[in-house]
């Protein structure tokens, strides 16, 4: 299992990581039976602090994937709480992640938002589409030959990472070109 690392050297057993995160979870206020089963077995994994750049990042590990309305609202009152201080980043790892379309319809407009070297036309297009989950891959469409070499030569592996960051397992992307 991982562990948290306090400083160099210094590991959190599971058992203080798990009260790490069911702290972080009173500050946010997700407390509830409601939200709690989808906490139960996680456990902050890492809590790295930069006071240069004002920058706090958690990663959490969870049993499956969070639904994406749990997720935003997790997001939002992170923010809230603790924008003040500084700006805050939470990334998610999944022990036995269950992927299925509906998760990838949920998550897919926050995976494409991600990707920050995406031109805006082709942010656009992608944002428009819903992709297909075959239980293997995930396959967009796109109706230009520049835009499918452009996709799949940059953009394949920025797709599963930014899945990844929300606690998807590696998520094998296809693109196929469509006619008009």
């Amino acid at each position: 299992m991982s562990q948290l690392k306090r400083k160099e050297g210094d590991v959190l057993s599971n058992i203080e990581a798990k009260e790490r995160l069911h702290m972080l979870l009173q500050q946010l206020q997700l407390t509830e039976d409601v939200y709690m089963s989808f906490f139960e077995e996680g456990y902050l994994q890492r809590f790295t602090v930069n006071p240069n750049k004002r920058m706090w990042s958690f990663t959490v590990e969870l049993e499956g994937i969070l639904p994406y309305k749990l997720y935003q609202l997790m997001r939002t009152r992170m923010h809230e709480a603790f924008s003040h201080i500084a700006h805050v980043t939470l990334n998610l790892r999944s022990r036995q992640p269950e992927v299925t379309e509906q998760l990838i319809h949920d998550y897919w407009l926050a995976v494409i938002e991600q990707i920050d070297e995406m031109s805006p036309v082709l942010k656009n297009r992608m944002s428009g589409q819903v992709p297909t989950w075959t239980g293997q891959k995930l396959v967009a469409t796109t109706m230009q030959e520049v835009e499918l070499m452009s996709l799949k030569a940059k953009y394949t592996d920025k797709i599963a990472e930014s899945f990844a960051a929300f606690g998807f397992p590696p998520i094998y992307m296809e693109f196929k070109l469509v006619e008009q």
